[in-house]
Protein backbone atom coordinates (compact mmCIF):
# COMPACT_ATOMS: atom_id res chain seq x y z
CA UNK A 1 0.00 0.00 0.00
CA UNK A 2 1.02 3.32 -0.67
CA UNK A 3 0.79 5.93 1.97
CA UNK A 4 0.91 9.48 0.36
CA UNK A 5 1.82 12.24 3.43
CA UNK A 6 1.31 15.88 2.30
CA UNK A 7 2.57 18.61 5.25
CA UNK A 8 0.26 21.92 5.46
CA UNK A 9 -0.13 25.21 6.54
CA UNK A 10 -2.68 27.50 5.64
CA UNK A 11 -3.11 25.89 1.92
CA UNK A 12 -6.43 26.12 0.96
CA UNK A 13 -5.29 27.41 -2.34
CA UNK A 14 -3.49 24.84 -3.58
CA UNK A 15 -4.27 21.35 -2.00
CA UNK A 16 -7.66 20.60 -3.67
CA UNK A 17 -5.77 21.07 -7.07
CA UNK A 18 -3.04 18.35 -5.59
CA UNK A 19 -5.71 15.97 -3.92
CA UNK A 20 -8.25 16.22 -7.42
CA UNK A 21 -4.70 15.09 -9.55
CA UNK A 22 -4.08 12.31 -7.32
CA UNK A 23 -7.47 11.12 -7.24
CA UNK A 24 -7.52 11.20 -11.18
CA UNK A 25 -4.46 9.03 -11.39
CA UNK A 26 -6.92 5.66 -11.34
CA UNK A 27 -4.06 4.36 -9.01
CA UNK A 28 -5.66 1.94 -6.21
CA UNK A 29 -3.89 0.98 -3.15
CA UNK A 30 -3.52 4.00 -1.39
CA UNK A 31 -3.84 6.38 1.16
CA UNK A 32 -3.59 10.26 1.62
CA UNK A 33 -2.94 11.74 5.13
CA UNK A 34 -2.92 14.95 5.90
CA UNK A 35 -0.56 16.37 8.66
CA UNK A 36 -1.97 20.21 9.32
CA UNK A 37 0.34 22.68 11.51
CA UNK A 38 -3.22 24.44 12.94
CA UNK A 39 -4.24 25.98 9.36
CA UNK A 40 -6.24 29.33 9.76
CA UNK A 41 -7.90 28.52 7.03
CA UNK A 42 -10.41 26.12 5.56
CA UNK A 43 -7.31 23.57 4.78
CA UNK A 44 -8.40 20.99 6.97
CA UNK A 45 -11.82 20.57 6.33
CA UNK A 46 -10.82 20.25 2.29
CA UNK A 47 -8.62 17.45 3.47
CA UNK A 48 -11.46 15.76 5.39
CA UNK A 49 -14.33 16.11 2.17
CA UNK A 50 -11.53 13.98 0.09
CA UNK A 51 -11.34 11.73 2.47
CA UNK A 52 -7.98 12.15 4.04
CA UNK A 53 -6.81 10.88 7.42
CA UNK A 54 -5.40 14.50 9.29
CA UNK A 55 -3.26 14.29 12.08
CA UNK A 56 -1.69 17.46 13.84
CA UNK A 57 1.74 18.69 12.28
CA UNK A 58 4.05 21.69 12.30
CA UNK A 59 6.93 22.49 10.52
CA UNK A 60 7.65 20.03 7.46
CA UNK A 61 10.08 17.91 8.81
CA UNK A 62 7.56 17.39 12.04
CA UNK A 63 4.41 16.85 9.47
CA UNK A 64 6.08 14.49 7.35
CA UNK A 65 6.65 12.42 10.66
CA UNK A 66 3.52 12.63 12.32
CA UNK A 67 2.14 11.45 9.25
CA UNK A 68 4.06 8.53 8.86
CA UNK A 69 3.30 7.68 12.48
CA UNK A 70 -0.19 7.03 11.46
CA UNK A 71 0.43 5.74 7.81
CA UNK A 72 -0.97 2.09 6.94
CA UNK A 73 1.32 1.61 3.55
CA UNK A 74 4.49 -0.07 3.10
CA UNK A 75 5.28 2.39 0.92
CA UNK A 76 5.62 6.17 1.91
CA UNK A 77 4.97 9.44 -0.62
CA UNK A 78 6.57 12.67 0.65
CA UNK A 79 5.00 15.18 -1.53
CA UNK A 80 4.07 18.91 -0.56
CA UNK A 81 0.92 20.86 -1.02
CA UNK A 82 1.78 23.34 -3.48
CA UNK A 83 2.26 20.36 -6.22
CA UNK A 84 0.09 21.66 -8.70
CA UNK A 85 0.05 18.91 -11.45
CA UNK A 86 1.28 15.51 -11.66
CA UNK A 87 2.05 13.54 -14.61
CA UNK A 88 -0.43 10.73 -16.85
CA UNK A 89 0.22 7.26 -14.19
CA UNK A 90 2.43 9.01 -12.66
CA UNK A 91 1.99 6.94 -9.09
CA UNK A 92 1.92 4.22 -11.41
CA UNK A 93 4.85 4.52 -12.61
CA UNK A 94 7.40 5.70 -9.78
CA UNK A 95 6.03 2.75 -7.71
CA UNK A 96 6.77 0.43 -10.85
CA UNK A 97 10.48 2.27 -11.53
CA UNK A 98 11.28 2.35 -8.30
CA UNK A 99 10.44 -1.44 -7.27
CA UNK A 100 12.19 -2.10 -11.15
CA UNK A 101 15.08 -0.94 -10.17
CA UNK A 102 15.51 -2.55 -6.76
CA UNK A 103 15.66 1.21 -4.86
CA UNK A 104 14.90 1.81 -1.40
CA UNK A 105 14.45 5.67 -1.63
CA UNK A 106 14.10 8.22 -4.34
CA UNK A 107 13.40 11.62 -5.74
CA UNK A 108 11.79 12.69 -9.05
CA UNK A 109 12.79 15.95 -11.22
CA UNK A 110 10.16 18.99 -10.29
CA UNK A 111 9.35 22.30 -12.22
CA UNK A 112 7.54 25.65 -11.49
CA UNK A 113 4.83 26.49 -12.98
CA UNK A 114 6.56 30.52 -13.67
CA UNK A 115 8.63 31.99 -16.26
CA UNK A 116 11.47 30.24 -18.44
CA UNK A 117 14.32 31.26 -16.11
CA UNK A 118 12.94 29.28 -12.89
CA UNK A 119 12.66 26.15 -15.61
CA UNK A 120 15.99 26.68 -16.95
CA UNK A 121 17.35 26.38 -13.07
CA UNK A 122 15.72 23.59 -12.04
CA UNK A 123 16.55 21.90 -15.01
CA UNK A 124 20.24 22.10 -14.25
CA UNK A 125 19.36 21.10 -10.50
CA UNK A 126 17.07 17.58 -11.84
CA UNK A 127 20.75 17.37 -13.83
CA UNK A 128 22.99 17.53 -10.52
CA UNK A 129 20.50 15.45 -8.87
CA UNK A 130 20.69 12.72 -11.77
CA UNK A 131 24.24 12.91 -11.83
CA UNK A 132 25.25 12.69 -8.36
CA UNK A 133 22.75 10.18 -7.43
CA UNK A 134 25.06 7.59 -7.01
CA UNK A 135 27.46 9.35 -4.71
CA UNK A 136 25.74 12.21 -3.37
CA UNK A 137 22.22 12.17 -3.06
CA UNK A 138 20.00 14.89 -3.67
CA UNK A 139 16.63 15.31 -3.68
CA UNK A 140 13.48 17.62 -4.64
CA UNK A 141 9.82 18.13 -2.27
CA UNK A 142 8.91 14.61 -3.69
CA UNK A 143 10.36 11.10 -2.16
CA UNK A 144 9.31 7.92 -2.27
CA UNK A 145 10.35 5.23 0.72
CA UNK A 146 10.20 2.17 1.88
CA UNK A 147 8.32 2.35 6.11
CA UNK A 148 11.69 0.30 7.00
CA UNK A 149 13.80 2.63 5.82
CA UNK A 150 11.85 6.12 7.61
CA UNK A 151 12.04 4.15 10.76
CA UNK A 152 15.69 3.09 10.72
CA UNK A 153 17.00 6.57 10.04
CA UNK A 154 14.24 7.66 12.86
CA UNK A 155 12.40 9.86 10.03
CA UNK A 156 13.06 13.57 9.21
CA UNK A 157 15.46 15.59 11.30
CA UNK A 158 13.15 17.89 13.03
CA UNK A 159 16.38 20.69 14.27
CA UNK A 160 16.86 20.65 10.48
CA UNK A 161 15.93 24.12 9.23
CA UNK A 162 16.66 24.14 5.65
CA UNK A 163 16.39 21.55 2.99
CA UNK A 164 15.81 18.82 5.54
CA UNK A 165 14.76 16.22 2.15
CA UNK A 166 18.33 16.34 1.09
CA UNK A 167 19.25 15.67 4.86
CA UNK A 168 17.08 12.66 5.17
CA UNK A 169 17.71 11.38 1.38
CA UNK A 170 21.53 11.52 2.75
CA UNK A 171 20.95 9.45 5.86
CA UNK A 172 18.62 6.88 4.41
CA UNK A 173 21.57 5.80 1.35
CA UNK A 174 23.49 4.50 4.43
CA UNK A 175 20.59 1.79 5.15
CA UNK A 176 19.73 0.98 1.25
CA UNK A 177 19.88 2.20 -2.30
CA UNK A 178 19.30 6.13 -4.13
CA UNK A 179 17.82 6.74 -7.14
CA UNK A 180 16.75 9.32 -8.68
CA UNK A 181 13.81 8.21 -11.13
CA UNK A 182 13.39 10.65 -14.14
CA UNK A 183 9.59 10.28 -14.97
CA UNK A 184 7.44 13.17 -15.87
CA UNK A 185 8.01 16.29 -14.03
CA UNK A 186 6.06 17.27 -11.08
CA UNK A 187 4.52 20.53 -11.39
CA UNK A 188 5.16 23.01 -8.27
CA UNK A 189 3.73 26.28 -7.39
CA UNK A 190 6.57 29.73 -7.99
CA UNK A 191 5.26 31.46 -5.02
CA UNK A 192 8.50 31.56 -3.19
CA UNK A 193 10.11 33.18 -6.33
CA UNK A 194 7.19 35.83 -6.45
CA UNK A 195 7.45 36.72 -2.59
CA UNK A 196 10.98 36.33 -1.85
CA UNK A 197 12.54 37.30 -5.37
CA UNK A 198 14.33 35.22 -7.61
CA UNK A 199 17.62 36.15 -7.31
CA UNK A 200 17.43 35.99 -3.33
CA UNK A 201 15.85 32.36 -3.55
CA UNK A 202 18.39 30.57 -6.66
CA UNK A 203 21.38 31.88 -4.49
CA UNK A 204 19.90 30.59 -1.47
CA UNK A 205 19.50 27.69 -2.92
CA UNK A 206 22.87 27.75 -4.03
CA UNK A 207 24.82 28.47 -0.88
CA UNK A 208 22.85 26.10 0.71
CA UNK A 209 23.99 23.18 -1.62
CA UNK A 210 27.69 23.83 -0.44
CA UNK A 211 26.82 24.83 2.87
CA UNK A 212 25.46 21.13 3.18
CA UNK A 213 28.07 19.87 0.93
CA UNK A 214 31.24 21.06 3.02
CA UNK A 215 29.25 21.65 6.63
CA UNK A 216 26.49 19.14 6.81
CA UNK A 217 22.62 19.69 7.52
CA UNK A 218 21.76 22.77 8.54
CA UNK A 219 20.42 23.47 11.38
CA UNK A 220 20.71 27.31 11.84
CA UNK A 221 18.40 29.96 10.89
CA UNK A 222 20.27 31.39 8.30
CA UNK A 223 18.25 29.64 5.13
CA UNK A 224 15.13 30.12 6.82
CA UNK A 225 12.12 30.73 4.54
CA UNK A 226 8.07 31.24 5.41
CA UNK A 227 6.17 28.05 5.42
CA UNK A 228 2.80 28.95 4.71
CA UNK A 229 3.78 32.50 2.97
CA UNK A 230 1.67 34.70 4.97
CA UNK A 231 3.05 37.92 5.30
CA UNK A 232 1.75 38.44 8.53
CA UNK A 233 1.25 35.76 10.88
CA UNK A 234 2.93 33.88 13.85
CA UNK A 235 1.47 30.74 13.82
CA UNK A 236 0.83 28.53 17.20
CA UNK A 237 3.61 26.44 16.04
CA UNK A 238 6.00 29.01 17.37
CA UNK A 239 7.23 30.07 14.08
CA UNK A 240 7.61 33.15 13.01
CA UNK A 241 6.93 33.50 9.16
CA UNK A 242 8.98 36.78 8.86
CA UNK A 243 11.75 36.27 10.49
CA UNK A 244 14.06 35.65 7.74
CA UNK A 245 17.98 36.03 7.08
CA UNK A 246 19.24 35.44 10.93
CA UNK A 247 23.07 34.59 10.95
CA UNK A 248 23.89 31.88 13.16
CA UNK A 249 26.57 32.10 15.86
CA UNK A 250 29.80 30.27 13.97
CA UNK A 251 31.20 27.94 16.72
CA UNK A 252 34.83 27.18 15.59
CA UNK A 253 35.95 23.91 17.65
CA UNK A 254 38.43 24.51 20.21
CA UNK A 255 41.83 22.38 20.35
CA UNK A 256 43.19 20.96 23.37
CA UNK A 257 46.95 20.77 23.55
CA UNK A 258 48.07 18.24 25.50
CA UNK A 259 50.64 19.14 28.84
CA UNK A 260 53.85 17.98 28.09
CA UNK A 261 56.79 16.47 30.76
CA UNK A 262 60.03 17.04 30.73
CA UNK A 263 62.02 14.86 28.34
CA UNK A 264 59.09 13.70 26.49
CA UNK A 265 57.32 15.64 23.36
CA UNK A 266 53.46 14.54 22.62
CA UNK A 267 52.52 14.99 19.40
CA UNK A 268 49.08 15.89 18.48
CA UNK A 269 47.03 13.31 16.31
CA UNK A 270 46.41 14.51 12.85
CA UNK A 271 42.25 15.01 12.57
CA UNK A 272 39.97 13.36 10.02
CA UNK A 273 39.27 15.97 7.52
CA UNK A 274 34.80 15.97 6.90
CA UNK A 275 35.47 17.20 3.19
CA UNK A 276 34.20 14.79 1.06
CA UNK A 277 36.83 12.90 -1.49
CA UNK A 278 35.79 13.06 -5.10
CA UNK A 279 36.47 10.52 -7.45
CA UNK A 280 37.84 12.19 -11.04
CA UNK A 281 34.85 10.92 -13.21
CA UNK A 282 32.69 12.97 -10.11
CA UNK A 283 34.85 15.78 -9.71
CA UNK A 284 34.46 16.32 -13.80
CA UNK A 285 30.52 16.22 -12.95
CA UNK A 286 30.81 19.04 -10.38
CA UNK A 287 32.97 21.18 -12.55
CA UNK A 288 30.20 20.79 -15.62
CA UNK A 289 27.31 21.91 -12.91
CA UNK A 290 29.69 24.95 -11.62
CA UNK A 291 29.86 26.58 -14.78
CA UNK A 292 26.79 25.89 -16.11
CA UNK A 293 25.17 27.15 -12.79
CA UNK A 294 27.96 30.36 -13.38
CA UNK A 295 26.73 30.84 -16.74
CA UNK A 296 22.92 30.98 -15.98
CA UNK A 297 23.76 33.36 -13.32
CA UNK A 298 26.10 35.37 -15.56
CA UNK A 299 22.59 35.60 -17.59
CA UNK A 300 20.72 36.60 -14.61
CA UNK A 301 22.63 39.45 -13.79
CA UNK A 302 23.27 40.86 -16.94
CA UNK A 303 19.30 40.85 -17.58
CA UNK A 304 19.04 43.11 -13.91
CA UNK A 305 21.52 45.46 -14.11
CA UNK A 306 20.26 45.98 -18.09
CA UNK A 307 16.67 46.64 -16.84
CA UNK A 308 17.75 48.59 -13.85
CA UNK A 309 19.32 50.75 -15.99
CA UNK A 310 16.51 51.16 -18.40
CA UNK A 311 14.56 51.86 -15.62
CA UNK A 312 17.06 54.84 -13.87
CA UNK A 313 16.78 56.30 -17.93
CA UNK A 314 12.73 56.11 -17.81
CA UNK A 315 12.95 57.44 -14.57
CA UNK A 316 14.87 60.31 -15.07
CA UNK A 317 13.26 61.23 -17.99
CA UNK A 318 9.91 60.88 -16.19
CA UNK A 319 11.03 63.23 -12.97
CA UNK A 320 12.99 65.70 -15.35
CA UNK A 321 9.70 66.31 -17.74
CA UNK A 322 12.49 66.12 -20.49
CA UNK A 323 10.45 65.22 -23.92
CA UNK A 324 12.51 62.97 -25.82
CA UNK A 325 12.11 63.34 -29.71
CA UNK A 326 13.12 62.08 -33.02
CA UNK A 327 16.99 63.63 -34.01
CA UNK A 328 16.95 66.68 -36.35
CA UNK A 329 17.56 65.54 -40.37
CA UNK A 330 21.49 66.79 -39.50
CA UNK A 331 22.05 65.24 -36.63
CA UNK A 332 20.58 61.81 -38.86
CA UNK A 333 23.19 62.86 -41.58
CA UNK A 334 25.85 63.07 -38.82
CA UNK A 335 25.01 59.73 -37.04
CA UNK A 336 26.44 58.19 -40.67
CA UNK A 337 29.89 59.72 -39.96
CA UNK A 338 32.31 58.98 -37.18
CA UNK A 339 33.61 61.64 -35.12
CA UNK A 340 36.82 62.62 -36.93
CA UNK A 341 34.88 62.00 -40.21
CA UNK A 342 32.42 64.69 -38.93
CA UNK A 343 35.22 67.09 -38.40
CA UNK A 344 36.22 66.84 -42.03
CA UNK A 345 32.68 67.16 -43.18
CA UNK A 346 31.95 70.18 -41.36
CA UNK A 347 35.20 72.27 -42.88
CA UNK A 348 34.40 70.96 -46.54
CA UNK A 349 30.42 72.60 -46.13
CA UNK A 350 32.11 75.51 -45.31
CA UNK A 351 35.21 76.12 -48.10
CA UNK A 352 34.97 76.57 -51.80
CA UNK A 353 34.32 73.56 -54.22
CA UNK A 354 37.44 74.13 -55.64
CA UNK A 355 39.32 73.49 -52.37
CA UNK A 356 37.50 70.53 -52.03
CA UNK A 357 38.61 69.09 -55.72
CA UNK A 358 42.32 70.19 -54.90
CA UNK A 359 42.48 68.25 -51.30
CA UNK A 360 40.84 65.02 -52.65
CA UNK A 361 42.84 65.29 -55.80
CA UNK A 362 46.00 65.89 -54.08
CA UNK A 363 47.01 68.72 -56.65
CA UNK A 364 49.48 70.83 -54.12
CA UNK A 365 50.55 73.76 -56.99
CA UNK A 366 47.16 74.22 -57.81
CA UNK A 367 46.43 74.35 -54.37
CA UNK A 368 49.25 76.95 -53.69
CA UNK A 369 48.71 79.27 -56.39
CA UNK A 370 44.77 78.98 -55.74
CA UNK A 371 46.02 80.88 -52.41
CA UNK A 372 48.41 83.08 -54.29
CA UNK A 373 45.88 84.30 -56.07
Amino acid sequence: MLSIIIPTLNEEEYLPSLLTEIKNQGFKGYEIIVADADSEDDTVKIAKRFGCKVTKGGLPPKGRNEGAKIASGDLFLFIDADAVSLPVRFLKDLVEKFKSRNLNVASFPIYPQGKIIDNIFYWLYNLWAKLSQSFLPYATNVILVEKEIHQAIKGFDEKVKFAEDHDYVKRAKKYGKFGFINIGPVLVSARRFEKDGRLITYLRYILAGFWMLFLGSIKSDIFQYRFDYSLKIKNKIGYNTNTMYKLPKIKFPTIKLPKLKSGKVKLLKPVKSEFIKFSKKQSFSFLVLMILTSSVFGFLAGAISGSYFYWEIKDFFGRSNIEITRPLKNEEEQSLYTFQEQAIVNVVKKVSPAVVSIIVTKDLPVLEQYYIS
